[in-house]
């Protein structure tokens, strides 16, 4: 089959998905409450500067910008990098009010730098605060 006619089937497909069927009520426009803004701390990362062959945490905390509580939970998405290779993911989630990430450190990383970030999604809202640390 031909490039242009696959894309063109894909294309009506997902116009087609899209739309909403003819009998479908309009949704509701002023029944919506206020949107939820979230703000999240410095990022604390235990220990401070990572060593080479262990592991290391990266947490923040989140709070609601219009109250001001603590969110103690959602979704948490982890990514960090150690020069172009990804590291790998040892946990994540909340814990003690605190959003976190933990990541195992190879250990050929001496010398080089961690690049990262925690992304948080929560109450119909997301924040997402990088890092990056020297490795021992």
């Amino acid at each position: 089959m031909p490039i242009k006619r696959l894309y063109a089937i894909l294309g009506a497909g997902l116009l087609a998905a899209a739309a909403p069927p003819p009998h479908a009520a309009a949704p509701p426009t002023a029944a919506a409450g206020p949107e939820v803004s979230l703000v999240m701390t410095k990022v604390l990362v235990i220990p401070d500067t990572p060593r080479a062959g262990r592991p290391f945490t990266a947490s923040v905390r989140v709070v609601r910008r219009d109250t001001g509580a603590t969110v103690g939970a959602g979704v948490v998405q982890c990514s960090a990098r150690l020069g172009r290779s990804k590291l790998t993911l040892l946990a994540r989630g909340f814990r003690t009010r605190r959003a976190l990430c933990r990541w195992k450190l190879p250990s050929s990383a001496g010398g080089r730098a961690i690049v990262g970030s925690i992304r948080v999604v929560a109450l119909g809202a997301a924040a997402r605060r990088f890092f990056g640390r020297p490795v021992l």
